[in-house]
């Protein structure tokens, strides 16, 4: 596991500042949820930690410079991207198929990911075949079956409806636990990086940068319906419908 350290970073587009004055910390193994309004460089910030742009100042992975992309540093959008001409088990492969491994391996592992996911019996499917939600299983599937150290999360469920969003949910934590890594998660639904995260991060937007940080210690099977989530959520929202918000940090419930 890599944990991740940003100091005083900064990117701009030209003339126009996208994140400013970025400080962060995820510990090695930690579950970080980064909420914050649209156009406030969430997606950016991203991109940056997984080697895909570039800012000024300082981003370490593992205690490493961030150079460029690395397998070890695995990015998941919203859109699935799966390979049309591969079938479910082919596109979880993919990864290994590039690497080298044996085939035995392979196979082994996108089995023990398809039955984790709750795939079983759709390993020859091909993606236009099954639904949105079975189609991000399989991108989570592909991630996970890479190991990686630090695992990015750009809205993956965004476009799912509610009780598969909450099915995902759960497959994502199962995953997590199961492999350890390190992970930040970009999402627009407060109520998501609430049940999810160790760790919510709030931006605010023009520039982006962060207004505040809450930390969780609730058991997560038990976080759904607990009065300190509920709490918590009216605390971020009000943070964000806050104009230039100050920042802040809040007491772990």
């Amino acid at each position: 596991m890599s944990g991740i350290d940003i100091k005083n970073l900064t990117k701009r587009y030209g003339a126009l500042t996208v994140l400013k004055d970025i400080n962060l910390t995820v510990r090695a193994g930690e579950f970080v949820a980064i909420v914050g309004p649209s156009g406030c460089g969430k997606s950016t910030l991203l991109k940056i930690i997984a080697g895909l742009e570039k800012g000024s100042g300082d981003v370490l992975v593992g205690g490493r410079p961030v150079q460029g992309p690395d397998s070890r540093h695995i990015l998941v959008l919203q859109e699935h991207a799966l390979y049309p001409w591969r079938t479910v088990e082919e596109n979880i492969s993919l990864g290994p198929e590039i690497q080298g491994w044996p085939e035995a391996k392979r196979k082994e592992r996108v089995n023990q990911l398809i039955e984790a996911v709750g795939l079983s019996g759709f390993n020859h499917y091909y993606p236009h075949q099954i639904s949105g939600g079975m189609c991000q299983r399989v991108s989570l599937a592909r991630a996970f079956i890479m190991e990686p150290e630090v695992l990015l999360l750009d809205e993956p469920f965004g476009a799912l409806d509610a009780l598969t969003r909450m099915d995902l949910q759960q497959q994502l934590l199962r995953l997590w636990q199961m492999r350890s890594a390190t992970v930040v998660l970009v999402t627009h639904d407060v109520e998501e990086a609430l049940l999810l995260a160790d760790t919510v991060m709030v931006m605010e937007g023009h520039p982006g940068r962060f207004a505040g940080r809450f930390a969780i210690s609730l058991p997560r099977p038990e976080r759904r319906r607990a009065s300190e989530i509920v709490n918590l959520k009216s605390e971020i929202l009000d943070l964000l419908c806050r104009p230039n918000a100050a920042m802040l940090t809040a007491q772990a419930c």
